[in-house]
């Protein structure tokens, strides 16, 4: 049987990702952070702490075939621009990749953002110049080049994956979907900047397939972007979810100012990747968004009302 370890198996993506691996009969591995509370039927779960990384190697598997490290400190937009919180996460990161290298792992994965490239004024396909929105797409970018440098030095095939912005069922964190949904389920109006940016939003069942494509597909040494390849204005993703919910509301759409004087897009092209793996998404926003608000619609019910 083969084996995959999921360092952050307890978040959004690598809870999805776990279920993934364990749908198609692998032996999963979900490194969880301590007191997590996280359960997955079929799968190994083990504890551990970012700061005691040396410390998992002998309860592990040697020689597995995937090692996916998707635990990062800090993805709440709220500690975005805190460089003590996000400047961690370079430290760890390289731990975690030397943590594979003394497992045997055949290939390593991380994710990466495109927000790295939030000002290229091409679409990003992993070859434009680094050009950071924040402090944690500027300390992603560090992790890139330095987890790069080190698999290079010593043979590691390594993977470097761009991830757009993310939606789908179960995402609670501050993002402007889920703050979208919620206002307009309470029948409120939200308020917006006027939401110019150029949008590519990608449906978490869409990540999770690209990501295990990469883990079969993937050439170690290349970064891959991920995405639908079809961006909108961010205004038009509102107009879609208000729609959906209520015709009649009102968007707030301008109310607020842009918190900079240059406004950062999410153009991507997901060329490389397809031709590697013959990815292809399957949901449209539309599709995506309407599961996204069912969801929203029956925590709701259930209780946890959004005023």
């Amino acid at each position: 049987m083969k084996k995959v370890i999921i360092m952050g198996a307890n978040g959004f993506i690598g809870s999805h990702l776990a279920i993934m691996f364990l749908k198609e009969n692998w032996d999963v591995y979900c490194l969880v952070q301590n007191k997590s509370k996280f359960e997955l039927d079929g799968s190994n779960i083990i504890e551990f702490e970012l700061n005691k990384l040396n410390e998992l190697e002998g309860k592990l598997p040697n020689n597995a075939d995937l090692f996916y490290n998707l635990a990062w400190i800090g993805v709440s937009s709220t500690y975005k621009n805190d460089f003590q919180i996000q400047s961690q996460n370079i430290a760890y990161s390289l731990e975690a990749l030397k943590l594979a290298e003394k497992l045997k792992c055949s290939k390593v994965i991380y994710p990466g953002s495109v927000s790295e490239y939030a000002y290229a004024e091409t679409p990003v396909n992993g070859r434009n110049l680094p050009c950071p929105a924040d402090m944690y797409s500027a300390c992603k970018t560090s992790v890139h080049f330095i987890c790069d440098l080190y698999s290079r030095q010593k043979n590691l095939e390594f993977l470097w994956v761009l991830i757009p912005s993310i939606y789908g069922p179960g995402r609670e964190d501050n993002n402007i979907i889920t703050y979208a949904i919620k206002t307009f389920l309470s029948n409120k109006k939200p308020s917006f900047t006027k939401l110019e940016q150029m949008w590519d939003y990608l449906y978490i069942d869409d990540l999770i397939a690209a990501l295990y494509l990469l883990g079969q597909q993937g050439i170690g040494g290349k970064t891959y972007v991920v995405g639908t390849g079809i961006s909108y204005p961010l205004s038009k993703y509102i107009e879609i979810i208000r729609d959906i919910i209520n015709p009649s509301l009102p968007m707030g759409i301008g109310e607020l100012p842009y918190k900079t004087t240059k406004v950062d897009n999410s153009i991507v092209d997901i060329t490389l990747l397809t031709e590697d793996t013959d990815y292809k998404p399957r949901y449209t926003f539309y599709q995506g968004i309407v599961n996204t608000i069912e969801y929203f619609k029956k925590n709701r019910i259930e209780g946890n009302k959004y005023d």
